[in-house]
C-alpha cells in the first residue's frame, strides 16, 4: 500500500543528508577589567573634585582621602587580575595607581605644610 509510487528497480536505501558544517566562532575581544576602570575614574575624579572645589592639601577635607585610596586599591586589584586572566585594562589600572599615589602625596604634603606653618 505504501509502495505505490516506487518502481521495482529503486531499492529502499535512505538518502544521506548534507553534512553539517560547524565553523568555529572568533573569540570575543578582550574586555576591560572593571577594577581598572574604577581605578582610573577615581584617580581622575579626585583631581576633578579638587579643582572643582578649589581645595589644596591644606584645605582638603578628610573624606577626600577616600577617592585616591580607592584609585590605589582598585589599581592594585586590577593589575593582579589582568596578569592572571589576561583581560584588558592593565595600563588603565597603572594610570589609576599613579594618579592615586600622586593625589595622596599632594594631600600629605599639604597637610604637613599646614602643620609646619601653624
Amino acid at each position: 500500500m505504501g509502495d505505490e509510487g516506487k518502481s521495482a528497480s529503486e531499492p529502499d536505501v535512505p538518502v544521506a543528508a548534507e553534512p553539517i558544517v560547524i565553523t568555529p566562532r572568533e573569540p570575543p575581544p578582550p574586555t576591560l577589567n572593571t577594577l581598572a576602570v574604577v581605578s582610573l575614574v577615581a584617580g581622575v575624579g579626585y583631581f576633578a573634585i579638587a579643582v572643582g572645589l578649589g581645595v589644596s592639601g591644606r584645605t582638603a577635607p578628610l573624606w577626600l582621602v577616600v577617592v585616591p585610596a580607592v584609585a590605589v586599591f582598585a589599581g592594585y586589584g586590577a593589575r593582579s587580575q589582568t596578569m592572571r586572566n589576561g583581560r584588558g585594562g592593565s595600563y588603565l589600572a597603572l594610570l589609576g595607581l599613579v594618579l592615586g599615589f600622586v593625589a595622596l602625596a599632594l594631600l600629605a604634603f599639604g597637610w604637613a605644610l599646614s602643620l609646619l606653618t601653624r
